[in-house]
């Protein structure tokens, strides 16, 4: 882990080391390095090191057949924080009786990439369930098919390049769990004109503009508040002014006061949340348009109006337009 996400110099000390140690998972190590490490210098570090174990007579280790890989059981994307960040997890099934799974649960977000990475070899399907069950009463979410997630995964550690955030280090050690897949970095391309018809008309309408306001009653958007101590700041100061101010002085008080609350918290964020529209706005239509419908888990919450209750279409063109 070292050897691939430390410092360069860390990085260069543990790649040496494994140099010096006369055992072929060493070479293994030092083997996997050079196929997956983009720093020059340490690839040349590291292939220097297994030179070394060569000379010492240390032979790779005997390949021995990886079990076939389990069918997927579920896949679950959460709803967006305030903070732009969703919780990805994947399973599939392990062992023959299917009563098992393996589990790697990953952050996603927004500005980082991969901001973090957990899991399990081996739970059962129920103590799978009750910790989605635990996450759906926290932030909601729905379950998307394996080949979306994939694509979210190369996004977000394509996003981990972007913005030079380093991956995890337990990410090395649960990656195998898509060993079947290809997950080298790359850009989700959002192809609206692709998957939204009328998708002109729709950005330009301004109806759905105008009911954007409604997206927090969604809940896809219920958990969309900012938490910032500038937010309790600015709720502090809101208080004061009621208890000092009535009527329409009252009002052009808080109205100067949610302009200041706007420029200094929510325009920094903008382009953020423009993105988080954008990619909430993506998996609503997806759970719309694609052959086998996402099943959305449970709802916690009834949408106010008729017209965006239970309608994931709707809701899905008001959050585009929202961030178009």
């Amino acid at each position: 882990v070292l050897a691939v996400l430390g410092e360069p110099q860390i990085a260069e000390a543990a790649i040496s080391y494994l140099g010096k140690i006369k055992n072929p998972l060493a070479l293994a190590a030092l083997s996997e390095i050079i196929a997956e490490i983009q720093d020059a210098t340490l690839k040349q570090a590291a292939e220097k090191s297994a030179r070394r174990l060569r000379l010492m007579e240390v032979q790779p280790p005997r390949l021995t057949e990886n079990p076939p890989d389990g069918e997927i059981y579920k896949i679950i994307l959460s709803f967006f924080d305030g903070a732009g960040s969703r919780i990805l997890a994947f399973s599939r099934y392990v062992g023959a009786d299917q009563s098992h799974v393996e589990s790697v649960n990953l952050m996603l977000k927004s500005g980082i990439g991969l901001a973090d990475c957990y899991g399990s070899k081996s739970i059962s399907g129920v103590e799978f369930d009750e910790a989605i069950e635990a996450l759906r009463e926290e932030v909601g979410g729905s379950e998307i098919r394996y080949e979306y997630g994939l694509l979210l995964l190369k996004d977000a550690l394509w996003q981990n390049q972007e913005n030079a955030q380093p991956v995890p280090p337990t990410f090395v050690l649960w990656k195998s769990f898509f060993r079947d897949a290809d997950i080298s970095p790359e850009p989700y391309i959002l192809r609206w004109a692709e998957l939204v018809p009328n998708f002109e008309v729709l950005r330009s309408d301004p109806d759905l503009l105008e009911e954007s306001y409604e997206l927090h009653e969604c809940d896809e958007f219920t958990n969309w508040f900012d938490q910032s101590p500038e937010t309790y700041h600015y709720a502090e100061q809101l208080e004061a002014l009621m208890d000092r101010y009535h009527g329409r002085r009252l009002e052009r008080e808080i109205d100067r006061l949610l302009k200041r609350y706007a420029r200094d918290v929510f325009e920094p964020q903008r382009e953020r949340i423009r993105r988080d529209l954008e990619y909430a706005a993506d998996c609503l239509f997806r759970q719309v348009a694609l052959d086998r419908p996402f099943v959305a888990l449970e709802s916690r919450h009834e949408s106010p109006k008729d017209l965006i209750k239970g309608d994931k279409t709707v809701e899905a063109k008001i959050a585009l337009a929202a961030a178009l």
